[in-house]
């Protein structure tokens, strides 16, 4: 069978991660279907050392009208896509399953740009459940999200919670934590946070709640990783407001091989955002044997079990406490490294 995956966003966090991860142990299991790439031939032909897998170029931008115009006309002789995300081609005809990692945009438009992307989200999400020939969510809260908002049957969406790269699960030397340490000008005690720092992320109230715990006299710096240069200078101006502003680091970009150390550096690690289909970064931290912190609702209770501690997201009180617990209470947090 031949088999296209929409891999455009290949070089993103969250769908892009996903998308890594799922190319790498796919195409070490699969070796009879053929797989063609859709996207750039630079960003994807690592991936051609396989015999079974081609690229053809495809630079339609994300949500772009020519992706639903020429996306289709490259899939002439495929007989089966794979979209990781909701973007489907829409006059597509071969059978198509798509990866929805969440809802956000149906159900928090308020933190899209225009009115005009929610009214093309809509109408893209509700052709995907027409369309896909099934549905994979990321969680069971996606789960219900999907079946709650787009009308579809529930033995149509499959759960397939996402995996986390090998990478995070190996122990890294002092060595090493301090070869990354010096590379980065990281040297004292922190606390993490790694997301794309959009609204939802709710970073204002980590910076709150961290503002609390200065106040009681920790010593442990606030880390923040990505996001782009408007947001994260928008969070260093909320940072002085609160006067920790000299206390809270940004980082915008970092190398994914180094991404591993600088979870085991970190003495806890925390997420409190308002709405994850899924929050890839908890299951890293969880794999790093990091101490999390994480909020109490959608997807993210049922991705930490009982190996994280959940409080209310907005609450910053609440995060305060429970970041102060893990950082005092010894058998909840690790040794530094």
């Amino acid at each position: 069978m031949n088999i296209a995956i929409d891999a455009r966003m290949i070089l993103h966090s969250g769908i892009g991660t996903y998308t890594r991860n799922l190319l790498t142990n796919i195409f070490d299991i699969d070796k009879s279907n053929t797989y063609i790439l859709l996207g750039k031939k630079k960003e994807l032909s690592k991936y051609t050392q396989k015999p079974n897998v081609s690229i053809t170029e495809f630079h339609s931008p994300i949500y772009g009208i020519s992706e639903q115009v020429i996306e289709p006309l490259k899939l002439w002789n495929t007989e089966f896509l794979h979209c990781p995300h909701y973007n489907i081609p829409v006059v597509y005809e071969g059978e198509m399953i798509v990866t929805v990692h969440d809802l956000i945009h149906l159900i928090f438009p308020q933190f899209l740009k225009h009115k005009a992307a929610y009214f093309y989200a809509k109408l893209l999400f509700k052709l995907m459940a027409i369309r896909s020939k099934k549905i994979i969510a990321v969680s069971e809260n996606t789960k219900i999200d999907i079946v709650n908002y787009l009308d579809v049957k529930e033995d149509k969406v499959v759960v397939i919670y996402n995996g986390v790269s090998e990478i995070f699960k190996k122990d890294a030397s002092q060595e090493e934590c301090e070869k990354l340490r010096h590379k980065l000008n990281l040297h004292a005690k922190y606390i993490l946070n790694v997301s794309n720092m959009k609204k939802h992320k709710n970073i204002e109230t980590l910076i709150e709640a961290y503002s609390k715990l200065r106040k009681k006299g920790i010593e442990q710096k606030l880390l923040l990783v990505g996001g782009e240069k408007e947001r994260v200078e928008e969070l260093q101006i909320y940072a002085e407001q609160f006067n920790v502003a000299e206390n809270v680091i940004s980082i915008q970009n970092i190398d994914f091989e180094d991404l591993p150390l600088l979870y085991q550096i970190c003495d806890v690690f925390v997420f409190p955002s308002l709405y994850e289909g899924f929050g890839l970064p908890l299951a890293e931290a969880m794999a790093s044997r990091v101490p999390v912190v994480t909020s109490n609702v959608s997807s993210m209770p049922e991705v930490v079990g009982n190996a994280g501690i959940t409080v209310e997201p907005n609450d910053a009180d609440s995060l305060a406490e429970a970041m102060e617990k893990v950082i005092s209470d010894s058998k909840i947090g690790r040794a530094h490294v």
